[in-house]
């Protein structure tokens, strides 16, 4: 009996606007490229500026020029790991950066 697996295509417009040379239309980004664009815009939104979602996005403008020690790193953490939650294409997996500093 044979297998089949069925492998996720992400996919998400290319925000440069390039042109495809051959249809004419915007460019794709596909797979990693697209899941690393889509978080990337999540940590870039803050909450509420999306309407009608206000639940979307991160305070990490919020806390840009704030002191830097433990408490920081476990807020910054946790604005990081709510974000998998209204997707799951990306599992958050980091370590403390203050104890690589020392």
């Amino acid at each position: 009996m044979a297998t089949t697996t069925i492998k996720k295509i992400y996919s998400d417009i290319d925000l440069s606007f390039n042109r495809n040379p051959v249809t004419g239309d915007v460019t794709i980004s596909y797979d990693e490229q697209a899941v690393l664009r889509s978080v990337r815009n999540l940590l870039l939104t803050n909450r509420y500026e999306r309407l009608f979602q206000p639940n979307v996005g991160s305070n990490l403008t919020g806390l840009l020029f704030e002191n830097t020690g433990p408490e920081m790193e476990s807020v910054i953490a946790t604005e990081i790991v709510s974000l998998g939650n209204p997707m799951t294409r990306f599992v958050v997996e980091f370590t403390s950066w203050l104890q690589e500093k020392v």
